[in-house]
């Protein structure tokens, strides 16, 4: 079997951004939308996970058990929220609030088709 040395990398904020993060011009003309997609079922969250994390060698969550990752998705304080644009999902975010005191920012990223037309900046 092929080892893929993985590198993960954490940020911590601790105070607001100071900048604009008010979507581009082209996001707000091509219907930029987030939505919270809560419940989520298994399948469709690795869906996401893969259209987005696939290039990037994202592979946690797929070998981590259904039934694992079904509670982590059930449980009120790890929300989903997917970008879309023009009515098509182009990429998600992660939020984990199970920690008091802390949001951790789990998973971000676009659909390879969306990078590079500056909609990270304001999702």
């Amino acid at each position: 079997m092929k080892t893929v040395l993985t590198k993960t990398t954490y940020l911590e904020m601790r105070a607001p951004r100071q900048t604009d993060s008010s979507p581009p011009a082209d996001a707000r003309s091509a219907g930029f939308r987030v939505e919270n997609w809560h419940p989520l079922e298994v399948a469709r969250y690795r869906w996401l996970y893969n259209s987005v994390g696939g290039d990037w060698n994202w592979g946690d969550r797929n070998r981590m058990a259904e039934h694992e990752l079904a509670a982590i998705l059930a449980d009120p304080l790890v929300e989903v929220h997917v970008l879309h644009v023009d009515g098509e999902p182009a990429g998600f975010a992660e939020l984990d609030r199970r920690q008091p005191n802390e949001v951790e920012l789990a998973y971000f990223g676009l659909f390879p088709a969306f990078i590079g037309r500056g909609l990270g900046k304001a999702f």
